[in-house]
């Protein structure tokens, strides 16, 4: 058995996120499609960051397990041979099998805005016509940074019985002439949570609510029906790296 990681690179816009899911087009589904032409045998993958539906990707991980023998220039070759042409496998790496995929050190996504039109970025960026306060942006920015229970940011219900505790290391919003782009950073994130973040600011960018309402989502946490009201598509958001304890 040879463990490999490989770092992909993807535009998610015409795909249903990363995991594979029954009767739809995802990132995972199409590699295991072409690692099952190696052999005409399942072979078993398992990815960094569960990217949602048009997420995009430049340095996404996947571990997979191959039980017979192929070098990784080969494996490579194979796999950008026979995935379509919006997914690029951009490097390959032998692992210990005892690596573990999810304990990430870091991961950062970036979060791209564009202010006009623009055809060649409708599917990379999202289209925000309000005046743009980076200032006043980037207060809403640090009341995220450090660790929160981030339920009423999340998808997730209570039912679920997973940790909503999260730690986000950097978040800041920087801008140029004719763009905008949030950097975020933390070791793990929830579902859909990096978005209903990110909706919430430019909500306070537009004045629609103030900074309390951002701190009561933080701090009232006990119920279903506190959760933000906003979130943004999949389309402008990008994980951009994702960092092991051991540098890969």
């Amino acid at each position: 058995m040879i463990y490999y990681l490989l770092t992909i690179k993807y535009d998610g816009y015409n795909y249903f996120g990363w995991a594979k899911q029954k009767n739809q087009k995802t990132i995972q589904g199409e590699i295991e499609k072409a690692l099952y032409k190696l052999s005409n045998k399942s072979i078993w993958t398992l990815g960094s960051s569960r990217t949602d539906k048009q997420v995009h990707a430049l340095g996404q991980k996947c571990l997979v397990k191959i039980p017979f023998l192929i070098s990784k220039n080969n494996l490579k070759r194979h796999l950008n041979g026979h995935l379509p042409e919006d997914i690029f496998v951009c490097h390959i790496k032998e692992i210990d099998p005892n690596f573990n995929i999810r304990q990430a050190k870091n991961k950062i996504y970036k979060y791209n805005l564009i202010y006009k039109r623009d055809v060649y970025k409708v599917k990379t960026h999202l289209l925000f016509k309000s005046n743009i306060n980076e200032t006043r942006i980037n207060k809403a920015c640090q009341l995220f940074v450090g660790k929160h229970n981030f339920f009423n940011f999340c998808k997730n219900k209570k039912e679920e019985n997973i940790n909503f505790n999260r730690e986000i290391k950097i978040l800041k919003f920087i801008q140029y002439k004719d763009k905008g782009t949030f950097i975020i950073e933390g070791p793990s994130f929830i579902r859909h949570q990096i978005r209903m973040i990110i909706g919430t600011i430019l909500a306070y960018n537009d004045q629609k609510i103030n900074l309390e309402y951002i701190k009561d989502k933080l701090k009232n946490t006990n119920t279903n029906n506190n959760k933000t009201r906003y979130i943004v598509p999949g389309n402008g958001l990008l994980l951009y790296k994702i960092q092991f304890n051991n540098m890969l």
